[in-house]
């Protein structure tokens, strides 16, 4: 299940607009799972390509969680991805290898912590 946070906000934002200073223009629509009607993450269409995007807040992954955005790749027709994983997710090898060969770029980020 997909969290809408600040960190993607600001990742989606950041690439529409470097999309948009090219002159291709971008598209963002998000991805449905059929099942649910949950989004599962972000599709970013330009000319050229598209792009899915995909947020985790879990402690780990799992092999089932890459299976997922592989058939919402394939639903949204992406030839790539990119995850974004909190720093401290434990990511074991095979998990890794999977993502790797189905085109899903693993990046972690940092939440900042809010200012008081």
């Amino acid at each position: 299940m997909a969290q809408s946070t600040p960190v993607l906000e600001e990742v989606v934002a950041q690439m529409t607009n470097r999309r948009r200073d090219t002159g291709e223009g971008a598209r963002v629509v998000p991805l449905l799972d059929p099942e649910t009607g949950l989004t599962d993450g972000l599709l970013l269409e330009s000319l050229l390509e598209r792009i899915a995007l995909f947020f985790r807040a879990q402690d780990s992954l799992s092999l089932a969680d890459i299976s997922q955005m592989r058939r919402a790749m394939a639903r949204g027709q992406a030839r790539r991805a990119y995850l974004y994983v909190l720093t401290n997710t434990c990511i074991e090898n095979p998990v890794m290898l999977l993502a790797t060969l189905s085109k899903i770029r693993i990046i972690r980020v940092e939440v900042p912590e809010p200012v008081m």
